[in-house]
């Protein structure tokens, strides 16, 4: 009898111990435990278990993602490769998804005001460009005056393109006081073919640039007045 009360006890709390870990199902872990397990499974082995542990990375929020942007190292001896990695599916993940978008371009946007190392926040450009709207305008023109920074955002303001977004380029533009930023700003000006900032290019060229600059110059030139050529045609129909 004794034996048999020994062994049922310990079945007991056997069975509880399993019902234990059995609550604990996705839905209760919290944000970080997520985060880090599915860290730990990067890469994914097949599309099957990539989408699952994309599904469960963009469940976090925007609290997950600030962790994983909270996991990443400065440039040196440590490697950010299964954090770039989770970052970057993740982004991809949402692309079609505007709701899963916003949030993903609104944590990006957190972090570049947050005191990172400039490298770590022109990664976080170079997504936000995938997935920005004219929300983030504001955001990536404060970085327009930033060396490290300024080509970054002002890649990520020429592929929105909207107006707001060629009308931050060109204010950047005429506060800009060297050739290299005259250089990549005039650059992504091209890309969006605003056409406010012609006048302005065309007075830069009347100012003698240097050589690569006027190529530049010259090319925006010829791109923005191409494109504004198709959308008026495109009006008049």
């Amino acid at each position: 009898m004794k034996q048999i009360k020994k062994y049922t006890t310990f079945l007991g709390v056997f069975l509880l111990m399993v019902s234990g870990t059995m609550a604990q199902t996705p839905q209760h872990r919290t944000n970080s435990t997520i985060v880090a397990d599915v860290l730990a499974q990067l890469p994914a082995q097949n599309p099957s278990q990539y989408n699952q542990l994309m599904d469960d990375l963009v469940s976090t929020g925007e609290e997950g993602f600030m962790n994983l942007i909270g996991r990443l190292n400065p440039p040196g001896n440590k490697s950010n490769e299964a954090v770039d990695y989770a970052l970057s599916g993740w982004i991809h993940f949402v692309s079609n998804n505007d709701a899963q978008r916003a949030i993903a371009a609104s944590a990006c946007e957190k972090a570049l005001q947050q005191p990172l190392d400039d490298e770590i926040k022109a990664m976080l450009i170079r997504q936000l460009e995938l997935i920005g709207d004219d929300h983030n305008v504001a955001v990536l023109s404060t970085l327009l005056t930033n060396e490290r920074l300024s080509g970054p955002a002002s890649q990520a303001l020429a592929h929105i393109g909207t107006p707001a977004a060629g009308e931050a380029l060109l204010s950047a533009l005429l506060a800009a006081n060297s050739d290299q930023m005259k250089t990549t700003l005039v650059n992504a000006l091209g890309q969006t073919g605003y056409l406010q900032a012609e006048p302005v290019m065309l007075e830069l060229l009347n100012d003698n640039p240097s050589g690569y600059l006027e190529k530049v110059l010259y090319e925006s030139l010829i791109t923005t007045v191409k494109k504004s050529r198709r959308t008026r045609k495109i009006c008049v129909w």
